[in-house]
């Protein structure tokens, strides 16, 4: 938030400046170098921090609920199956076909084919379905899908959408049908617990408010360079907590 960039200008600034004046007398001198650096250090977290909001890529927890979705759909029985996909809110209303579900979009009649396995959805299995469909289109949901299917799904003759367990998973998250044992994985490590809390955003400002005070306070004590040495420390915790994705997880990716 641009807020937030102010707020870490101004503690750089200051935690800058105050560094030279502890070396250098000339003021003007000492200015100019800590602007100098506010924008170094701007120019650093954009460029460090400012690539990593693809919208395309799973962050590291969202790749371990995938990963255990795929492992729990790949057991789950048939009927069971159904039941999860039932719970996303188009598919409230289908009900039971010959091969998974049906239900109609107001316009057109769709069939939903939930394949899950180990092994991948094959072009034959597509063919098999599409010839045994009397809908007018076709929702497939699979663990996986041969490179040969998504060229086949563009010429059936009857409209096919694919939904691997990537596109299964974001569509399951965004109506909030994930399974518990998929988004509770058990105890975690302490050690994770103790990173993500030592670096989790929600203690950044405290980062700060207590580096402002070392920095602005150094100069009124015997103690100077232990107290900038502190504050620059903590304000190199405050911008890490603030900026980082490993240890804050952002909101997961929009279903289809």
């Amino acid at each position: 938030m641009f807020i937030d960039r102010i707020f870490l200008a101004l503690t750089a600034f200051a935690l800058s400046f105050t560094w030279l004046r502890y070396y250098i007398d000339d003021n003007s001198v000492c200015l100019l170098g800590a602007v100098a650096a506010v924008t170094l250090l701007l120019i650093v977290i954009k460029a460090v921090w400012g690539g990593r909001k693809s919208k395309k890529r799973l962050k590291r927890q969202e790749l371990k609920e995938t990963e255990k979705l795929t492992a729990y759909l790949c057991f789950l029985p048939q009927d069971k199956t159904l039941a999860l996909l039932k719970t996303i809110e188009p598919l409230k209303n289908a009900v039971p076909a010959a091969d998974g579900l049906t239900f109609s979009d107001g316009e057109n009649t769709v069939e939903v084919s939930a394949r899950f396995s180990a092994s991948p959805f094959t072009a034959g299995e597509f063919c098999g379905v599409v010839k045994n469909s009397s809908a007018d289109r076709i929702d497939i949901f699979a663990c996986k899908f041969d490179k040969d299917v998504h060229p086949l799904a563009k010429v059936s003759p009857v409209e096919a959408r694919l939904f691997d367990i990537k596109a299964t998973y974001a569509l399951l998250k965004k109506h909030g049908a994930l399974p518990p044992c998929v988004t509770n994985g058990g105890k975690r490590p302490l050690t994770a617990n103790f990173w993500e809390t030592v670096f989790n955003r929600s203690r950044a400002k405290y980062y700060l408010m207590s580096s402002m005070f070392l920095i602005f306070t150094a100069f009124l004590t015997f103690f100077r360079l232990y107290y900038l040495i502190t504050g620059t420390l903590l304000f190199l915790l405050f911008v890490y907590a603030r900026f980082n994705t490993r240890f804050n997880h952002t909101t997961a990716p929009k279903g289809l």
